[in-house]
């Protein structure tokens, strides 16, 4: 009977294990988008179980995302993907993705939209100037 509490303590440590992740809390953007952050298990020394956020449109994950804005009227989306730091902008009419950048880029600080020139303009972290990208 004095081994009854470690097994108990070993299950339930294996049913953590087990599990994919767990939602810690949602953030509604509008225009379907949302940001969930997860708590997901990690083979690390230091922490046992990461917290990352993915950006959504309604039940499609888009990416684990660094910076991102969703445009005023809720057309498009722009994101960093947390993995490869590539810049993608999302469509919801067509739910297209479309790849802004060959390859990884700086820490995206600041977003600001043009709808109107058809244009996002990003201004990477360190730098003074704006790139701006076509809307398709």
């Amino acid at each position: 009977m004095k081994f009854l509490p470690i097994v108990v303590i070993c299950l339930l440590l294996s049913n953590l294990a087990l599990a994919q992740f767990s939602i810690e809390r949602t953030r509604n953007l509008g225009s379907g988008f949302r940001i969930e952050t997860r708590a997901e298990p990690r083979s690390s020394s230091f922490e046992s179980v990461g917290h990352f956020e993915y950006l959504f449109y309604g039940e499609r994950k888009l990416c684990q995302v660094g910076q991102y804005s969703v445009d005023p009227s809720g057309k498009f989306a722009i994101y960093q993907d947390a993995a490869s730091g590539i810049l993608f902008l999302f469509r919801r009419a067509d739910q297209r993705v479309f790849r802004l950048t060959p390859k990884p880029v700086g820490f995206p600080g600041t977003f600001l939209w043009y709808e109107r020139g058809g244009t996002v303009e990003v201004r990477f972290e360190g730098n003074k100037t704006f790139t701006a990208f076509k809307l398709p």
